[in-house]
């Protein structure tokens, strides 16, 4: 990667984050020259920084959305490439923007299935392909801000919390506020960025936003023309006017938010809850979800191992013995029939242990058939014709022959793992965390979900952590867990 790939990409990772963290990210890189990179592109004020990469975001989405039934992250880099430099002044190459899917959580297959879903309005084609709501909530929550006026922005967290907790049953309290922090529009834990979020709402809006129609098409599906919300029922009134004007096909593009405004509801009232709650300081949850970017339910129908079958045969094994338990208690041990009931409490003991032995028999033969076929659908997926026979490139690279071309190796990294995605429900975990993060958790949460590289010295309840190692779910089930170390206290 050169340096102005770099620099670009660094923008684009410290999105939201303090400028410290850009002026940080490139340590190898004096302050003096990462600035003067910054002007040539034109970057070095943070409002032009978010601009681009809202724009570059609006763009890769609507490439996900036009290409849903491509699963080739290298040639979706190269369309979203191509397109964002015949219209722009800052170029960029392939392997930026397959860094920038990854930084947008749009990395594997099923995650950008599911956001292509939420554009076409299909809200449980969304749930096949990512059951929790944490996509969702980032698409909405951008969505909001572009639909809802300036003057009641402030309330845009606790409109998103509604809306989740009648959509999904994952949903907690501040994963409303959460969204609102990770699509960059948070100044600190409870408070929005006003002057952040109308300036997306100015340069992004409704119209550069492929997924608007498809969450309008959504919020009027799932949201009642009476709820008691006052907040909620005028989303569904403003969602209703857009789709209409969209379907009406007005050609004014620039969709004027006070359109959406009906003349006989006060100001004052617009969005105001009936409840007391004050939606402007709300708490962010300590233990968000983890991002997990890509939990797909449709994939737990086909698990490595056939569970159902395994659990189903144990069942009758276990019963096995039951009856012959039963069987054996029918007989009254009384010293009159001692001789011949013994003897026939015996054979029927011998038979039962012997169907049982049966049972585990073949449960043994069911688990090693999985097994084999767990083996011949990883290795398919990433051996065979389905991938380019990506196993075989990649050996080819451990032996030294790596390609001139870094894009080429990237990409069949990507693909690798979105391969294991596909077939077997394969995805990192974090615990919402990035490596080198530091964070606390609480002695039994760590014990309980993470692998620590040592004893803990720390004779607190929380301990102080930093993320080293990814661990690894299959189909939502933690296998393999987060590596941390324990971060010592300067005395």
């Amino acid at each position: 990667m050169n340096i102005k790939t770099q620099v670009l990409e660094a923008v684009l990772k410290s999105y939201g984050k303090p400028d410290r963290e850009l002026y940080a990210s490139i340590p190898e890189m004096p302050k003096e020259e990462l600035e003067q990179h910054l002007k040539e592109f034109n970057l070095l004020d943070g409002r032009d920084r978010n601009s681009f990469f809202w724009q570059l975001q609006s763009e890769a989405e609507k490439h996900v959305y036009e290409n849903i039934t491509s699963d080739d992250t290298e040639r979706l880099a190269e369309l979203i490439t191509e397109s964002w430099n015949k219209e722009k002044a800052i170029k960029i190459d392939s392997a930026l923007a397959i860094s920038f899917l990854y930084i947008i959580n749009l990395k594997f297959p099923n995650s950008r299935k599911a956001l292509a879903y939420v554009c076409e309005g299909d809200l449980q084609s969304y749930k096949a392909f990512n059951s929790k709501s944490r996509l969702f909530a980032d698409l909405l929550v951008r969505y909001v801000a572009a639909i809802t006026p300036k003057n009641f922005m402030r309330k845009v967290d606790f409109i998103v919390q509604q809306v989740l907790s009648r959509i999904f049953d994952d949903v907690h309290k501040g994963d409303g506020m959460a969204a609102v922090d990770r699509a960059g529009f948070a100044k600190g834990p409870k408070f929005i960025h006003i002057p952040k979020m109308n300036a997306y709402q100015r340069i992004i809006g409704l119209k550069n936003q492929p997924f608007a129609n498809g969450i309008a098409t959504i919020l009027l599906d799932v949201l009642k023309e009476d709820e008691e919300s006052i907040d909620i029922r005028e989303l569904r009134k403003r969602s209703a006017k857009f789709l209409s004007a969209q379907e009406e096909k007005i050609e004014d593009e620039d969709f004027e938010l006070n359109d959406l405004m009906d003349d006989h509801v006060p100001e004052a009232d617009l969005f105001e809850d009936i409840t007391t709650e004050e939606p402007s300081l709300k708490e962010v949850n300590s233990e968000e979800d983890a991002p997990t970017a890509e939990e797909n339910e449709i994939f737990e129908e086909e698990a490595v191992l056939p569970h159902a079958e395994i659990r189903t045969s144990l069942q009758q094994a276990l019963k096995a013995v039951e009856t012959a338990m039963e069987k054996v208690n029918e007989w009254p041990e009384q010293t009159t029939l001692a001789a011949d009931n013994t003897d026939r409490r015996l054979v029927i003991a011998e038979e039962e242990i012997e169907r049982l032995k049966v049972a585990l028999d073949q449960e043994k033969e069911r688990v090693h058939e999985a097994e084999e076929k767990a083996y011949m659908k990883i290795f398919q997926a990433i051996g065979g014709e389905a991938n380019n026979y990506l196993l075989s490139d990649l050996f080819e690279e451990s032996l030294g022959n790596t390609p001139e071309n870094q894009n080429i190796s990237m990409g069949r990294l990507i693909n690798l793992f979105s391969s294991l995605s596909l077939a077997i429900g394969l995805e990192e975990y974090s615990g919402g965390h990035e490596l080198g993060d530091q964070f606390t958790l609480q002695k039994d949460e760590l014990i309980r979900n993470y692998h620590i590289d040592g004893p803990i010295e720390s004779k607190s309840e929380n301990i102080h952590v930093r993320l080293l190692k990814y661990g690894w779910k299959i189909n939502g089930n933690l296998l393999v867990q987060p590596l941390v170390t324990e971060v010592k206290e300067e005395n």
